[in-house]
């Protein structure tokens, strides 16, 4: 079935599609330079600095361009979802594992509570980003040594995803914007997070092209936490 957002089409602006496009045409041509160093004599440290931050920018603006993309067929009703029943548990448990990993390294504390199966009908690759983009925030917003938690649970025909983090929290005057497109809040902490505001925003549009949808809660002192609710595999649905 098709999704059509409930929010009016999205047009990117000129200047927003011409930094994009500058910015692949100027990495086209330094790793064309690069590749004639490299084939010469070898790239020396500052050339190797340059064409690592030129990669790091461009796969940047391709993950955007790539989610500005799903946006507008999301606005334009044309964003297709081909469902099939996703062992959405075990789609968990697997970012999980490398979050653990990420988590050590920042000396965070991994909680989590996940049921061993839990089927819902969805697309997994939409369902992975999603997922992806609320425990990578989460990870990104906690302070060093602080916890993240991820619960999964069943509540009646509907799954309930919970991801939360202590941290810093968000403001009041960003609560009312957080999932809207670009809006980033804090620019101080935004600096040290990177990110460019799309993950909230396409992670909700997921969410309700899988007739569901992602809140915020700040009821917890300390913590902040996105909830998502999906419903569940209609009995019979097999993986």
């Amino acid at each position: 079935p098709r999704f059509r957002s409930q929010r009016p089409a999205f047009r990117p602006s000129g200047t927003l599609m011409n930094r994009l496009f500058t910015y692949f045409i100027v990495g086209s041509m330094v790793l064309g330079v690069a590749g004639r160093w490299g084939g010469d004599q070898g790239l020396s440290a500052q050339q190797g600095h340059l064409l690592l931050s030129v990669l790091e920018e461009t796969n940047r603006l391709s993950s955007i361009s790539k989610t500005l993309l799903l946006l507008s067929r999301a606005d334009a009703g044309k964003l297709v979802v081909e469902k099939q029943p996703v062992d959405i548990a075990l789609l968990i448990e697997t970012i999980l594992d490398d979050l653990e990993i990420l988590g050590a390294q920042r000396e965070l504390r991994i909680e989590k509570q996940v049921p061993e199966k839990l089927v819902i009908s969805g697309n997994e690759q939409f369902l992975q980003q999603l997922a992806l983009n609320l425990v990578d925030n989460a990870v990104k917003y906690s302070d060093t040594g602080g916890t993240v938690r991820v619960k999964v649970r069943a509540d009646g025909d509907r799954c309930v995803i919970s991801v939360a983090n202590t941290g810093p929290g968000i403001s009041p005057e960003d609560v009312p914007r957080i999932f809207e497109r670009f809006h980033r809040g804090d620019p101080s902490r935004n600096r040290e997070s990177g990110g460019h505001g799309l993950g909230l925003a396409i992670s909700r549009e997921i969410a309700r092209a899988h007739s569901g949808d992602i809140t915020l809660h700040l009821d917890q002192p300390g913590w902040t936490e996105f909830r998502v609710d999906l419903p569940i595999a209609e009995p019979g649905s097999s993986l």
